[in-house]
Parts: C-alpha cells; structure tokens; sequence
C-alpha cells in the first residue's frame, strides 16, 4: 500500500493484539479473585446464618418461659 498506510495498519493491529492480551490477563485475575471472594464471603455467611438460628433459638426459648409463666 502506499503511503505507509500498510505499516499503520500493522500498528493498529499489534496494538489490538496486546489490548486482547492484556484484557485475558484481567479476567484472569478478576477470576481467581471472584472465587476468593466467594470463598471468603460464603464463611462470613456461614457465620452470620449460625449467629441468626442461635439468636432464634434464645427468642424462642424467651418465648417458651413467657407462655409457660402465664
């Protein structure tokens, strides 16, 4: 081509190239940090679901004296 417009062309592409390149490496890595978070907030809800059923367990146990009482 004339002009040079061919070796923009190969610029443009190359730079294309590294964007895909650079774009596979972040999800990659938001990958393995969705999984770690999944991880990490699963326990946190894990511990939150038994403090809940304990917390409901003494309300109903609160619950139980107040009617046996009556």
């Amino acid at each position: 081509m004339q002009n040079g417009v061919s070796s923009v062309l190969a610029v443009i592409g190359k730079e294309v190239l590294n964007l895909e390149t650079g774009i596979g490496r972040l999800q990659s890595k938001l990958g393995s940090l969705n999984k770690t978070s999944l991880a990490v907030f699963g326990g946190l809800g894990l511990a939150a679901g038994g403090a809940f059923a304990a917390g409901l367990a003494k309300v109903a146990e609160h619950g139980t004296k107040l009617l046996v009482s009556r």
